[in-house]
């Protein structure tokens, strides 16, 4: 049986610039390295997932009010 891993996932709970956003994004994509980041947006938050070599990586911001 093979065994499927977790994404890691990781929130940030104070609300973001988006410069701040775009280099926390940036950062995480160079680390794995990145193949695709997913973008979403819904109400006051944004859910972000990386993908790349390694496993995804799942980035939740909480936007401003």
């Amino acid at each position: 049986m093979e065994q499927q891993s977790v994404p890691l996932e990781k929130e940030f709970t104070g609300a973001q610039a988006p410069q701040d956003m775009t280099r926390i994004i940036s950062s995480y994509a160079a680390k794995l390295p990145a193949d695709e980041v997913k973008i979403v947006a819904c109400g006051h938050l944004a859910w972000i997932r990386v993908e790349g070599a390694r496993d995804p990586m799942n980035l939740l911001f909480h936007l401003p009010n």
